[in-house]
Parts: C-alpha cells; structure tokens; sequence
C-alpha cells in the first residue's frame, strides 16, 4: 500500500477519466491530463506520492467547489431536492490512484451491492424477488370449523412474506466521522502512513457553493463522507458494513443494501409471524442508526406484505412495526425497490409498461 506510484497507474487512472467534465475551483479540466506528456506525468506523480508518503494532503485541494444538480421530480426551492456535485480534478486523480489500493484492503459485506465491481441494483431485486418468493412457496395446516358442526376441516395455508425498505436521511452528509475513524484504527490491513493520509483526507474539508458564476463562503464540513468523492462510497460502505455484520446473528429476516437503501425481508404463517420476525432487525437497525447519528427517515420507509391465499382474516389487521421514533403501517401494496416497481402477485403488471416505455425508441 505504501510502495511508489508505478507509471501505470497514473495511466490507468488517467484513461478512466472522462472527456468534457466541467473545471474545479483550480480550473483544471480532465482534458489537461490526457495530453501530459511522460515528463509532467512523472512529475504529477511524484506529487501525489510524496503528499500520500507523509501522510498529508495539500491545503489547496480540500477546496471543493459544490455545485448543486436538482434531482427530477423534487421541489426546486427545498435544499434536500439537490444534489450536490464537488469538482476538483488534481484531487480525484489522487483520490482514484489510491481507490484502487483500497479497494483489495476493505472487502465489503456480501450483502452490500451498491459502488461493488460486477454487481449492481438488478442483483437486490433478483434476489428479494427470490426471497419472496421461497416464503410465499412455505406451507402451513389451517383449521377451519364447519358450519354444521363437527370435526373441523384442514386446509394447506400458503405463508405470507414481509418487506421493509429503510431510508436513511442525507446518509453519506451525516456519517459520524468518529466511528468512521476508530473502523479504521481497528484496521491492521492498513499501514499507519496510510491511516494517518485518511484522516487528514477527512479532516479540514471546505466547500463552497458555485450556481451562476456565483460563489457562497467557503464552509468547514464537521461530519459525512466527501459527496462526489472517488473513496467516499467506499469509506461510507466501510462504516455501514458493521451494520450488516450485526444483521448477521438475526435469523428471523434477511437484510441487503445498495449504498445507503437497505431491504429486508421475513416470512412467516401470518402478518404477525411476518412482524414478529422483522421487529428485532428493526429494533437493532434503530440503535445502530442512533449511535452513528444516522437519521431514519420514517415516513419514507415503506412495510409491504406478499401474499397469494385470500382467506386468512388476519391479513387485514392493523399492524405497526417500530422504527427510529415513529412506526410504519404493514400494508398489502406495491412496492418501488431500487426502480423496479413490485406489485402483490409478483406479475409486474405494474411495472412492465413503465420499463417499456421507458425503453422505446424515440421518433
């Protein structure tokens, strides 16, 4: 991890990085680096190196300018319907030169798919589809009492499958930067040169905000992984990782993320085995999100239940599940995971003229 930069990966790095991004604070363009003949390569390298060596960082480039992009469909005059997008080329270069030796010292949690190599969103929904699935194929005996009388019949009783999507609030703003730091203490794969360049990447970071050819003041981030980073998505994963690794000794549900979207899913004989087994993931997710200062946002969060059979009563009873410092509803509904709209029966009637449409060719 501490060895010098080699020549290709400075080249590979470069060759990732894409023609007409727009210009950071230091008004660099990722079109300078592909025309750097092999004399300003060695000596970019070597500044990258020797920062990197001493553990340290220049001042200069924990300047980010933010430049804030409306996210589709969301209120234009509310702050969290903007995302915020920090350029800074000199920065990203260096911060893609080590990704890449980070990427083989922090593993991340099979069950984590988001910013993972050779895995992706249709992973999550493949697999809870499946879940879901294997908990609707389960059966049970059911005693129904005759009308008339007499000994009671019996039926075979498909099981129900529960679902919970967590949202968490600004999670990659909002990540305490303690725990992120003690994670990576605890580390012994990581040198203490390389630990040591990993807080002062994390310490001392301003942004300012640029619309218009306007710039705000400059402003000191205290918490969270840096936004348009090229480690931060891993650093980020890194910290929620323990979240999973907790999730593990829970056998009653079974949890995925992609990034910061976390799914569950349970089965049981009815909508309250269903609760009864979500509840305790629930309740852990509830600490843990606490003791990382990660807010959960609950009325966000959905609580959908799949069935088939039709005639259990219990399915239409009012059942809550405690979340955070609120409750979610169990309702028997569509769902939206990860863009893939999953409806009761599982037959995507609801999704597939969407995806159709969507995938049309224009005229």
């Amino acid at each position: 991890m501490d060895r010098p930069f080699p020549p290709y990966e400075l080249d590979v790095t470069i060759r990732d990085f894409l023609f007409g991004s727009a210009a950071g604070h230091d008004n660099k363009l990722n079109d300078f680096l592909h025309r750097l003949g092999p004399v300003a390569c060695g000596t970019l390298r070597t500044m990258i190196h020797n920062p990197f060596a001493n553990g340290s960082m220049p001042g200069s480039w924990k300047m980010g300018d933010t430049i804030p992009i409306p996210k589709p469909g969301k209120d234009p005059c509310r702050p969290e319907s903007y995302t915020p997008i920090t350029l800074s080329v000199l920065l990203k270069l260096t911060e893609g030169m080590i990704r890449r030796r980070l990427s083989a010292l922090l593993p991340h949690h099979p069950r984590q798919f988001g910013f993972t190599r050779s895995r992706s969103s249709s992973d999550v929904v493949t697999i809870v589809i499946g879940k879901i699935t294997r908990g609707l194929n389960e059966f049970g005996i059911v005693k129904y009492e005759r009308p008339g009388g007499g000994a009671p019949t019996r039926h075979a009783h498909r099981h129900r499958s529960l679902v919970v999507l967590i949202d968490f609030s600004t999670a990659f703003d909002t990540v305490d930067d303690g725990k992120l730091f003690g994670m990576l203490d605890r580390l012994r794969r990581l040198s203490p040169r390389t630990k040591r360049w990993l807080h002062n990447y994390l310490r001392g970071r301003y942004v300012r905000v640029c619309t218009r050819e306007q710039h705000s003041r400059k402003q000191l981030t205290s918490a969270g992984a840096p936004q348009g980073s090229v480690p931060g998505p891993q650093l980020f994963l890194h910290c929620v990782d323990d979240l999973l690794r907790r999730l593990d000794n829970i056998y009653s549900a079974a949890a995925f993320m992609h990034a910061d979207e976390q799914t569950l899913v349970a089965s049981g004989a009815d909508i309250h085995a269903c609760a009864a087994g979500m509840q305790p993931a629930l309740s852990l997710i509830s600490t843990w999100a606490a003791e990382h200062n990660l807010k959960i946002n609950v009325a966000k969060s959905e609580a959908a239940l799949f069935y088939i059979s039709l005639h259990t009563l219990s399915d239409g009873d009012m059942v809550d599940l405690h979340l955070g410092n609120g409750q979610i509803r169990i309702q028997s509904r569509s769902v939206r995971l990860l863009g893939t709209t999953i409806d009761r029966l599982l037959n995507f009637g609801t999704h597939a003229p969407t995806a159709s449409k969507q995938t049309m060719p224009r005229r």
